[in-house]
């Protein structure tokens, strides 16, 4: 899988695990204006908010009307509560992940397939005999 990660330091500072799997991993400055025929190279964007979380929501929203290319946020339990459903992102990691969490999560990112995670701002929810369940909160 080609990946891209943008980030401001060594990707696998940012998602230590990472490295140990059999995947080409790119590097871009977290600050660059990707154009859309750059950002189709990949089958994935990793977007580094782990010591910038504001610099990986200007990326994630610029990103965000055109861009075709699945992305996951990389950031730290702390920021979870900032990040929201305007960054169009597939899915969040945190930098603490195992290369076991972190396979799948980019296989199903990169395939578009949603990680039964809920929706980042939506309510908890539940099947019961085929029929979909809201909770109240």
């Amino acid at each position: 899988m080609q990946l891209l990660c943008l980030t401001d330091t060594d990707p696998a500072t940012a998602l230590p695990g990472l490295d140990l799997l059999p995947h080409e991993v790119h590097r871009s400055p977290l600050n660059v204006r990707l154009s859309m025929g750059a950002a189709a190279r990949f089958d994935l964007l990793l977007v580094d908010g782990v010591r910038d979380i504001r610099g990986a929501r200007t990326a994630c929203l610029e990103l965000a009307p055109d861009c075709p290319v699945p992305r996951l946020l990389l950031c730290g339990e702390t920021m979870l509560a900032v990040v929201a459903p305007e960054w169009q992102i597939s899915d969040v990691i945190l930098p603490t992940a195992t290369p076991a969490e972190i396979e799948p999560r980019l296989r199903l990112a990169a395939a578009g397939t949603p990680t039964g995670a809920p929706a980042v701002g939506s309510a908890p929810a539940a099947a019961f005999t085929g029929r979909k369940m809201e909770s109240t909160q």
